[in-house]
């Protein structure tokens, strides 16, 4: 859902929200159609598919994700990870490894 009054206060971007298996291509539609309508760029957020661990898609899946919004025009791509447990977040094992 798109709140007209925040993009008329001034924000300079829309972002769709790629979600609990929510349809993509009506997300992407209302937001590339807010977008246009406010003159704005937009993008996507890439979030939580699952209730439980893993909360997100696996990397194949995220990957068709960004691919279909960059196919759709969108200016920015966003993979938002808060884990409730910072022992389970996406860069974690990345952190493990490197620190």
């Amino acid at each position: 859902m798109v709140d007209s009054d925040n993009y008329r206060a001034g924000y300079d971007l829309v972002m769709a929200e790629y979600a609990w298996n929510h349809s993509r291509p009506i997300n992407t539609a209302l937001c590339r159609g807010a977008a246009t309508m406010h003159n704005k760029e937009w993008g996507v957020m890439l979030t939580y598919t699952y209730d439980h661990p893993p909360y997100l898609t696996s990397g194949p899946e995220l990957y068709q994700d960004m691919v279909t919004a960059y196919e759709n025009g969108a200016k920015y791509i966003l993979i938002f990870d808060y884990a409730k447990d910072p022992e389970t977040g996406i860069a974690m094992e990345y952190y493990k490894k490197n620190t």
